[in-house]
């Protein structure tokens, strides 16, 4: 037994040693070689998917392990895409009253923050020499005119010189211009508001001396507040006179609409801007000028436009695509759809090509998820 063993060793050893001695090294035997291989792996393969079928008979089918995701349904929609410009409330009814005379403070009328209307007393100045002045010059020019009167008579009669009716005619009108004069001084010494407003401050107090253009109080129309953005030049074409926009105030955490009224005429070199005037359409009290704003325009809009989340995007080899499902598929598995993207936020993104209306995309779960790949498609 020992011995025929080692017969068959020996057998073995020869055989190898004959098979080694005739491998052929050229390219050809190489290819040969390949071809031989290709086939026994064929052969191969073959024999293993029997197997496998043969025990799927006996256990069952094999589960097939498949990763949740949720979907849904492209639907047409309005899209706005927004570009937020930095403004500040101002108002070209913001006017500070300064005195035109010289006087004491003999009345202030207002307080801050009472309504005034256009030309009320806000103020009364020491006018007492001014009348006094008034009242002299009153009585020489009563006398003034008696004196004319009679010159006029005697000269259309041809009774008397001319230079006396000119002299006469001279005095009278001099002290007409000189009441005149003094009347549009008094009305210097009562400050009156130019326009309908509220009185935002009031800067004196009764018995101060003041003088001309010395401020008194200023007056806001709040009902006259814009909103004056910067606008860069990269949008000069961009937005239209009548446009709506949606104006943010930061600071009170507060939301309201405008339209665009009207664009400056001359870009800033500093900083390239030209400026954007906006009426905002609900104007209230706590408008303040100065407020800074946030005024966010619309610089394209689409009616029925294909939106899709930004996070769902993936790009590979600078392509962007998203992930779709067939639901006539059975199993369901994931497919790749490459997509044309046009504006883009971090929260949506426009796409202009790729997708169609009712198309289901995954919206969940499509992290690390391969083309073909088994899903189960989960509700909320």
């Amino acid at each position: 037994m020992k011995a025929t063993n080692s017969l068959i060793i020996a057998l073995v050893l020869v055989v190898a040693a004959a098979c080694s001695g005739a491998e052929d090294d050229s390219l050809e035997g190489k290819k040969k070689q390949l071809d031989e291989y290709k086939s026994e792996l064929a052969e191969l393969k073959g024999k293993i998917k029997t197997l496998e079928q043969e025990i799927e008979e006996v256990e069952g089918p094999k589960e097939v392990k498949r990763k949740p995701v949720r979907v849904q349904e492209v639907q047409p929609t309005l899209y706005k895409h927004a570009v937020e410009l930095q403004g500040v409330v101002e108002s070209d009814q913001n006017v500070q009253v300064s005195a035109e005379a010289n006087g004491r403070v003999l009345k202030v009328h207002v307080k801050e923050g009472q309504n005034v209307s256009k030309g009320q007393l806000l103020a009364k100045i020491d006018d007492e020499v001014l009348r006094n002045s008034l009242a002299e010059l009153q009585t020489a020019y009563d006398l003034a005119q008696k004196v004319f009167a009679k010159q006029e008579r005697l000269w259309n009669q041809e009774i008397g010189s001319e230079i006396d009716y000119l002299n006469a005619k001279n005095n009278k009108e001099r002290l007409e211009r000189q009441i005149a004069t003094t009347r549009s001084r008094l009305a210097q010494t009562e400050v009156r508001s130019p326009i309908n407003g509220k009185v935002d401050r009031v800067f004196v107090n009764e018995g101060e001396m003041i003088s001309p253009g010395m401020p008194v109080a200023r007056v806001v129309d709040v009902q006259n507040v814009e909103i004056m953005a910067d606008v860069s030049e990269r949008y000069l074409s961009s937005f239209q006179q009548g446009d709506t926009v949606d104006i943010v105030f930061p600071t009170l955490n507060r939301e309201t609409k405008g339209i665009i009224k009207a664009f400056g005429n001359v870009i800033n070199p500093a900083n390239r801007t030209f400026s954007m005037v906006v009426d905002i359409l609900e104007k209230q009290e706590w408008m303040k000028p100065n407020l800074l704003a946030k005024v966010k325009a619309y610089d394209r809009i689409v009616k029925e436009a294909i939106v899709v989340p930004t996070r769902i995007l993936h790009t590979q080899s600078g392509q962007q695509y998203v992930y779709t499902i067939d639901t006539t598929e059975d199993p369901v598995v994931a497919h790749k759809v490459k997509v044309e993207v046009g504006f883009t936020s971090t929260e949506q993104t426009l796409i202009d090509s790729g997708l169609v209306a009712g198309q289901p995309i995954i919206v969940e779960g499509h992290s690390n998820l391969s083309e073909g790949e088994p899903v189960t498609v989960v509700s909320e």
